[in-house]
């Protein structure tokens, strides 16, 4: 369970199916703070516990996929693993791989204000590695809009109407109680997606070190 909890909120292994989508990605997306149309992509420097930096490119591809009830997009990335997003109305949703189960996180209410709050619960099943033979957990996540329409410098240009979302993370596992698993950053800007994201998780119940962070070098939206 180790390596595979370390993915959370970074990256999406490959535990749902696929299919093509009828949306040509033809058009502007507007008055979204994550865009889907097909051929958008955003090319992110990648530092990971303060290594090296790297780049990786994502990319909306003409596929969708469905989990909870509800349609995701598959972004394309070149570092070997897809993203998945949706929006519904003001929600947007994202899926990411903790060991055979995929976490759906409410990563963003565009409609809310600065210090609107909401939260999220998920019980995981299928993990291995755990106490006592464990294998489920229940991920509860706290969130809060922390500021919205300002501006903020990422790579030394300058995003306007961004609203920066802060999650904390709480793993509910039985006989050890609650975990404090950190805490995720991401910034939004209108009509441009994910500007930033930080992630900085650690518990050492659980064996997870996390420190990831993602800064936006370029993009097109189609």
């Amino acid at each position: 369970m180790m390596k595979k909890i370390k993915y959370l909120l970074i990256a999406v292994a490959s535990i749902i199916s696929s299919c093509k989508k009828n949306d040509s990605g033809s058009g502007t997306t507007t008055d979204t703070y994550l865009p889907s149309t097909v051929g958008s992509n955003w090319t992110y420097k990648m530092v990971t516990a303060g290594g090296t930096p790297t780049t990786g490119t994502f990319t909306v591809s003409n596929k969708d996929t469905s989990a909870n009830n509800r349609t995701y997009n598959v972004v394309s990335g070149t570092t070997g693993s897809n993203q998945y997003y949706s929006k519904n109305a003001n929600d947007y949703f994202t899926l990411r791989a903790v060991g055979t189960s995929a976490l759906e996180l409410l990563i963003l209410k565009d409609n809310l204000g600065v210090n609107g709050t909401w939260n999220t619960s998920q019980v995981l099943s299928g993990l291995a590695g755990l106490p006592a033979g464990i294998t489920s957990i229940t991920i509860n996540t706290s969130y809060k809009i922390e500021s919205k329409g300002g501006s903020r410098l990422v790579n030394n240009t300058t995003y306007n109407n961004v609203i920066k979302v802060r999650a904390d993370l709480v793993a509910a596992v039985p006989l050890a109680g609650n975990l404090n698993f950190g805490f995720c950053e991401f910034y939004f800007s209108k009509n441009i997606g994910i500007i930033e994201s930080n992630i900085q998780i650690a518990n050492t119940t659980a064996g997870v070190n996390i420190n990831e962070v993602y800064t936006l070098q370029s993009y097109i939206i189609k």
